[in-house]
């Protein structure tokens, strides 16, 4: 039985899943399974998957699409590893990742740890950086409130047992399933972020990320789905983080993004995408001053920032 396994959640990245699953078999820990779920990709990953699968190197299933949250835990109900680490297929582990991680996790008792993720594009190269260090913090529940610490769940290596707990992904959710995870986690066991590189974040127009409209409302379900578990006491301090965090990642993005579509002769949208944001966030404004003043000041800004809004 090995002692990590390792998901792969596969869905329209053929060009670089090959590379992921490289980083993976080029760790300089082995004791680890790789199982990669095909979420029904329409290109051709499949058939460049298939020298990996004949020769028995990953363990391979293919389902209809039902999104990554999906796949991930379809892959989670595979795995037979004391602990799980995520990677998504078009992201990069550098080759100590899980040999580092797994000797935090066997040195603690947190139910996850994490590491810092280094972000490059098609056009850098994912081994010009390094970062490396002993040093952690303790990420509480509020501290995911205020913001994602973690760019993807390849920075990751979590506990199968704290996973099966709290139920794994949150298959109702798109594209923040993971920071969903983590406030759940949060609630019951330790979670450390390390000062050590844990993950190259590729960037490219594909990210779901660009989608903002939709990043803002499954955001803002993960913050209301998460505010009903926590006690009375706590709700309103949360609920300010989570709603600044909110206006912070999506909120003012689609207010400049909305400008720079009616700048370009795209006025219907660009009117839907303002009127969306201000909907979204209108009825915090009476208990959270702050949050209104970030919106006006965000108006503000459109002529600097709404040029430079992916």
């Amino acid at each position: 039985m090995p002692k990590i396994s390792v998901v792969i959640p596969v869905y329209g990245h053929a060009e670089y899943v090959l590379d992921s699953l490289d980083s993976v078999l080029a760790q300089s820990y082995d004791d680890f399974e790789v199982i990669v779920i095909n979420d029904g990709s329409p290109d051709a990953s499949e058939s460049v998957l298939e020298p990996y699968i004949l020769s028995g190197k990953i363990r391979y299933v293919c389902q209809v699409n039902k999104g990554v949250a999906a796949a991930r835990n379809h892959g989670l109900a595979l795995v037979s590893g004391e602990f799980v680490a995520f990677l998504d297929d078009d992201d990069l582990w550098p080759v100590d990742k899980l040999e580092v991680q797994v000797d935090q996790m066997e040195n603690c008792d947190a139910v996850m740890v994490g590491g810092f993720s280094h972000i490059f594009s098609d056009d850098d190269h994912a081994d010009e950086f390094s970062l490396a260090g002993g040093e952690f913090r303790l990420l509480n529940t509020i501290d995911f409130f205020l913001g994602n610490p973690f760019a993807s769940p390849g920075q990751v290596m979590i506990r199968k047992s704290a996973l099966d707990a709290v139920g794994g992904f949150n298959e109702a959710i798109w594209g923040v399933d993971d920071l969903d995870l983590w406030i759940r986690l949060s609630r019951i066991g330790e979670i450390r972020k390390y000062e050590h590189l844990a993950l190259y974040y590729r960037v490219h127009d594909s990210n779901a990320s660009i989608n903002l409209e939709k990043m803002a409302n499954n955001t803002e379900l993960v913050i209301r789905q998460n505010l009903s578990l926590l006690p009375e006491e706590e709700k309103l301090n949360f609920k300010r983080a989570g709603y600044r965090f909110l206006f912070r990642c999506a909120g003012k993005k689609l207010v400049w993004k909305g400008a720079k579509y009616i700048m370009h002769g795209r006025r219907g949208e660009g009117i839907a995408m303002i009127k969306y944001s201000f909907s979204l966030f209108k009825p915090q404004f009476s208990e959270d001053k702050t949050l209104l003043l970030k919106f006006f000041i965000s108006i503000l800004k459109i002529p600097w920032k709404m040029n430079k809004v992916r």
